[in-house]
């Protein structure tokens, strides 16, 4: 009887440590980041769940698949070890478009507007590079103009003279009001200079004074 004991003793230790592992490293690796877009193989776990990087998120679960090669795509990279199954990618809102590190309502915000208006290539960088900038080309700037992250009043489009205009108005230092009069498109869920604020630091790399 005692061993048998012993038995579903040792038994029910080893479940409690699994368990106790699993959550551990669910809890570790419940949200990564990484600064370029290869992120590890070492960084992955079972138990991951969100991980993201300056221009997208990717979400898995427990017990997706690992990638045994690099995988590449247009303007991101999935490292060997990644995991290859991903139920979504949401894109970040990037406003420094040209790369140099510092986000300008006569670059940066100038670019993003003419694009939201629909325009491409040298209409969209015509004198609107900004110094030091490491994206320097129409086809750059492009891989970095995530327009659907760009919806900063939150109704599910993006828009120029909405969303664009909120952006413009917003880095050439205008604040309340003055940002959103007559720029909050239909069905908005972002419809005031707070909400609007909020969602531009958070989302957007900026720190907009109240």
């Amino acid at each position: 009887m005692t061993s048998k004991c012993a038995s579903l003793r040792d038994k029910l230790l080893q479940i409690v440590v699994a368990a106790s592992l699993s959550l551990l490293a669910a809890e570790r690796c419940s949200a990564m980041t990484s600064a370029n877009f290869a992120i590890p193989f070492s960084t992955v776990n079972a138990g991951v769940g969100t991980m993201a990087s300056p221009q997208f998120t990717l979400v898995s679960s427990i017990g997706d698949g690992v990638a045994t090669a690099t995988i590449t795509g247009s303007g991101n990279m999935l490292a060997a070890g990644f995991i290859n199954q991903l139920y979504g990618t949401v894109y970040s809102c990037i406003l420094d478009v040209d790369g140099n590190g510092k986000i300008d309502a006569l670059t940066d915000g100038l670019m993003i507007i003419r694009a939201l208006f629909g325009l491409t290539g040298n209409s969209v960088i015509a004198n609107a590079i900004g110094p030091q900038a490491t994206r320097t080309t129409w086809e750059a700037i492009q891989q970095a103009m995530h327009t659907t992250a760009l919806d900063i009043d939150g109704n599910g489009k993006t828009d120029a003279l909405t969303d664009g205009l909120l952006v413009l108005r917003a880095l050439f230092g205008l604040t309340g009001a003055a940002v959103t009069n007559g720029a909050i498109g239909a069905n908005a869920t972002r419809t005031d200079w707070p909400a609007i604020r909020a969602y531009l630091n958070a989302s957007c790399g900026t720190s907009l004074a109240r």
